[in-house]
């Protein structure tokens, strides 16, 4: 049976086209942490490795590795559809070649309403694939699955979280979960700062309602908060009761919850 394979779409644009630098990039962006932590979920920024790959390196980093992963984030393209799936398949990267997490896909497609099986809408999206570098290089990890949000409000967002812990329950699997995200953009500095700090404090009260609705009063350029706070509600679903900030740069935050 022949093996779907998606190739890199942003292999030499937001990381190395080739391996040796790309992996030398990653050892740098990631160095060794001293006392890694067992965590449920990250948030870590989609933008390219040179720009955020040191919020998202600090958080891999202090990490205990997992096999299996599922990476929710942003549909920049909106195309296809709005909450979508990869269910085959395998993805690949200068590192070499990840395959989808069956099992896992298909069960999340039964357990989060409205999830769709598509892959157009992950043909050209970034946000899953710079984090397969980190999981590669740092990990060596076996599997994982993209889930690509668009157009979703809190209450979606929200559901679609639990449908996810459900997933993994009744898989009896433990996955990284991890929620793509960038904080303010296009803002003055001073002003990018001041949001920033709004949304940070949501996410590290677990508040996936109060971030979506953070975001929405404060007319925020906020990328990825449906993925953000789906990754909140299934975390605290899981037992998660805390997160913590690793790093932070102007439009950018790595956090772990636990």
């Amino acid at each position: 049976m022949s093996v779907t394979l998606r190739v890199p779409a942003v292999a030499g644009i937001f990381y190395p086209e080739k391996k040796e630098p790309l992996r030398e990039l990653v050892g740098h962006l990631a160095p060794a942490a001293r006392n890694r932590r067992k965590g449920i979920a990250a948030l870590v920024p989609h933008g390219s490795l040179f720009s955020s790959g040191a919020v998202a390196g600090a958080v891999y980093a202090m990490l205990e590795p997992f096999d299996t992963v599922i990476i929710l984030g942003p549909n920049h393209s909106r195309l296809g559809e709005r909450l979508s799936v990869v269910t085959d398949g395998e993805w690949a990267t200068p590192l070499g070649q990840v395959p989808v997490d069956r099992k896992l896909a298909r069960l999340l497609l039964k357990t989060v309403p409205d999830l769709k099986k598509d892959s157009k809408a992950h043909e050209h999206e970034h946000a899953a694939e710079v984090q397969l570098p980190f999981l590669q290089r740092l990990w060596k990890i076996k599997g994982f699955v993209p889930v690509a949000v668009s157009g979703v409000d809190a209450e979606r967002a929200h559901q679609m979280g639990l449908g996810v812990a459900r997933a993994l329950r009744e898989s009896g699997r433990e996955a990284l979960l991890i929620a793509t995200a960038h904080l303010t953009r296009y803002e003055p500095r001073e002003r990018a700062e001041r949001l920033d700090r709004q949304l940070i404090e949501r996410i590290l009260a677990l508040d996936g309602e109060g971030l979506m609705r953070q975001v929405a009063e404060s007319d925020g350029s906020m990328c990825g908060a449906p993925a953000a706070a789906a990754v909140i509600a299934a975390a605290k679903e899981l037992g998660g009761s805390q997160a913590s900030l690793v790093k932070y740069e102007v439009g950018t935050a790595g956090v772990i919850i636990e």
